[in-house]
C-alpha cells in the first residue's frame, strides 16, 4: 500500500475535523451569502440561491464566484451547511442541491472548475458530508439515511462520476478519483458500522502508462447481523479496471488492489461473518471471480503477469465453502488458470504456480 494511499485515508478525515471546528464557531441561525459574478467581454454571469428552511439553530455559509446555482432545504435542528463554489467560463454552471431533514447534520462542499454537480440528501440525525471536486464535468450524488453516517470524497480531473448510499448507522465511506478522467464508483452500505475506503488513481504522474481512465468500482455492503461492520479497501490505477465487490454479514475484511496494469477485472463476494479477503493484480488481462461463502474463512490471491484467471460466481470453481478454511493462491507468469474450490471446515490450500501455459484444478474437502 502506498503512502499516498494512506494519506488519501487520513487526511480527509483529518481536514473534516479542521472544518467542523470552524462550523461549530459559526452562530445559529446565521444565513450568509456571498455571490460575486465575474464578466468577459460583454457576457455577465449569474448566481442563483434557493433557500427554504424549517427548524431552530441551522446554519448556512455560501461562498459563490461566477455562474453557479445552490438549492438547499433544511427541515429540523442544528444542522449546518458550508458551501463555496467557483466556475471560470460562461454557460458552464456549477450546480449544488442538498436537502437535510434531521437534527445535526453537516454538508461542507469545495466545487471548482465548470458544469459540476453535487446532490445530496440527508434524512436522519448526526449525518456528514464532506464534498471536493476540481476539474470540469464532476458529478456526485450522496443519500444518507439513518444515523452518525459520514462520506468524504474527492474528485480531480474531468467527467468523474460518484453515486453512494448510506443507510443504517455508523457507515463511513471514502471515496477518492484524483487525476483521472471517466472513472466512475458505485457504493451502496446498508446496515450497522461498515466502511469503505476506495481510491482511484495514477500512482506516478510523469508515467505515461499510468493513464487510469475507464476505472470502475461498485460496491455493496450490507451488514445484517449483531456484529461490528465489515471494512472494505479498494485502490486502483492503471487503465479500464473494473470491481465488482458484494459483501454481508460482520467484521469481514476485504483489500482488493489493482496496479499499473489495462483490462483487470475482479468480482467478489464474500457472505458470512470474520472472514477476510485479499487480492492483488499487477499486469494486463488478468481476471479473478471466486465466492467465499461461510465465516472465519481467509484467502489471499495474487496474480502477477499476462491473462492470469482464477475462475468463480458465474464461471466453473473458484470457491471457498465452509468455517475456518484457509487458502492462499499465487499466479506468477502468463496464460495461467487455476479454478480453486475449497469445501469443507478447517482445510488449507496453498497453490502457486510460475511460469506460462499452466493449468490446475483444486478441490479439498467435503462438508461431512
Amino acid at each position: 500500500m502506498t503512502n499516498d494511499f494512506l494519506k488519501f485515508l487520513i487526511l480527509p478525515y483529518q481536514q473534516k475535523k479542521t472544518k467542523n471546528k470552524k462550523t461549530k464557531k459559526m452562530k445559529n441561525s446565521i444565513l450568509t451569502l456571498c455571490a460575486v459574478a465575474l464578466a468577459f467581454g460583454a457576457v455577465a454571469q449569474t448566481n442563483t440561491i434557493t433557500q427554504a428552511s424549517s427548524g431552530s439553530t441551522n446554519t448556512v455559509k455560501m461562498t459563490q464566484t461566477g455562474n453557479t446555482k445552490t438549492v438547499l432545504t433544511q427541515e429540523g435542528a442544528s444542522s449546518s451547511v458550508l458551501t463555496f463554489q467557483k466556475t471560470y467560463l460562461t454557460n458552464t454552471a456549477n450546480a449544488v442541491n442538498i436537502n437535510q431533514a434531521g437534527s445535526n447534520n453537516d454538508f461542507i462542499s469545495d466545487q471548482k472548475g465548470s458544469t459540476n454537480t453535487i446532490s445530496t440528501t440527508a434524512a436522519g440525525n448526526h449525518n456528514d458530508a464532506d464534498l471536493t471536486q476540481n476539474g470540469n464535468r464532476n458529478s456526485v450524488s450522496l443519500t444518507q439515511s439513518g444515523n452518525y453516517n459520514e462520506s468524504t470524497f474527492l474528485q480531480t480531473n474531468n467527467n468523474n462520476a460518484v453515486t453512494a448510499t448510506q443507510s443504517g448507522a455508523g457507515n463511513k465511506a471514502s471515496i477518492s478519483q484524483v487525476d483521472i478522467n471517466y472513472g466512475t464508483v458505485n457504493l451502496t452500505q446498508s446496515g450497522a458500522g461498515d466502511v469503505a475506503n476506495i481510491y482511484q488513481g495514477t500512482s506516478n504522474s510523469n508515467d505515461i502508462y499510468l493513464n487510469s481512465d475507464h476505472n470502475t468500482v461498485t460496491a455493496t455492503q450490507n451488514n445484517n447481523t449483531n456484529l461490528s461492520g465489515s471494512t472494505l479497501n479498494i485502490f486502483q490505477w492503471g487503465g479500464s479496471n473494473e470491481i465488482t465487490m458484494d459483501q454481508e454479514g460482520g467484521l469481514n475484511l476485504t483489500t482488493l488492489t489493482q496496479a499499473g496494469g489495462a483490462y483487470n477485472k475482479i468480482d467478489a463476494l464474500q457472505k458470512g461473518n470474520s472472514n477476510e479477503l485479499t487480492f492483488t493484480q499487477s499486469g494486463g488481462t488478468n481476471w479473478i471471480g471466486l465466492d467465499q461463502v461461510g465465516n472465519r474463512n481467509t484467502l489471499t490471491i495474487t496474480q502477477s503477469g499476462d491473462g492470469n484467471s482464477i475462475k468463480g460466481l458465474t464461471s466453473t470453481i473458484g470457491v471457498q465453502t465452509g468455517n475456518d478454511n484457509i487458502g492462499k493462491l499465487t499466479q506468477l507468469g502468463s496464460e495461467n488458470i487455476m479454478k480453486f474450490s475449497q469445501v469443507g471446515n478447517f482445510t488449507t490450500v496453498e497453490a502457486t504456480q510460475s511460469g506460462s501455459h499452466n493449468t490446475t484444478n483444486v478441490v479439498v474437502g467435503s462438508l461431512n
